[in-house]
């Protein structure tokens, strides 16, 4: 696989059509060549067809914007939230996962697939981890907390502010809100909040959940 111009995949391939019948946009332009444009899209139709090694364009298309240059293992994490719609994030505390995640989502504003992020978060930290972190990585974003009163809340979930940041009780307050917001990526911090319990009836093996 090759990138031309930081704009297209070059890929060899024995079975073109398997490309061009999924990407009709792709063009065959030699023997077993496809010329794939590298967008997000197309990246992730490539993967899913079992395209080994596709990069995500945020490696060649990004500026990383911030106070500082991230490390390598920041740009692997951002690219893998980049191509996968639904993900975890399992890097080790202090790693820098926050801006990872700003990165990724700063960067799929830019190409118009998302307008919108909530942050769901503990209380603790929504302005002293999250929203610093988005006026230190994505200065150009606006920011906002939805906390207080639940009309305070209403008005920011309503509002045109591209990053909303909320802790997880704040969510049952306004879920209806939420569910009519817009919003086109959520990111839970500490997703432990959210997990399931299961327990096992021992009479007929069944499960119920908690």
């Amino acid at each position: 696989m090759q990138i031309i111009d930081n704009r297209g995949l070059l890929l060899r391939l024995r079975n073109p059509a398997k490309i061009t019948t999924a990407i009709p946009t792709s063009k065959v332009v030699g023997d077993n060549e496809v010329l794939v444009k590298w967008g997000v899209d197309e990246a992730r139709v490539l993967r899913n067809l079992n395209v080994k090694d596709v990069p995500s364009p945020i490696l060649g298309m990004y500026d990383w914007p911030g106070r500082y240059t991230p490390f390598e293992h920041q740009k692997t994490t951002a690219s893998f939230l980049t191509m996968n719609p639904r993900a975890f994030c399992f890097n080790e505390q202090g790693t820098g996962k926050t801006a990872s995640a700003i990165w990724a989502a700063d960067f799929l504003m830019k190409q118009g697939k998302i307008k919108r992020a909530l942050i769901i978060c503990p209380l603790s930290i929504m302005d002293s981890a999250w929203r610093t972190d988005l006026f230190s990585f994505a200065m150009h974003r606006t920011v906002d907390i939805a906390h207080g009163a639940k009309k305070k809340r209403q008005e920011i979930i309503n509002s045109d502010t591209e990053f909303v940041i909320i802790n997880y009780d704040g969510v049952e307050i306004v879920k209806d809100d939420i569910a009519n917001g817009g919003f086109d990526l959520i990111i839970v911090d500490e997703a432990t909040h959210y997990k399931k319990k299961w327990t096992c009836n021992k009479k007929d093996g069944s499960r119920n959940r908690n």
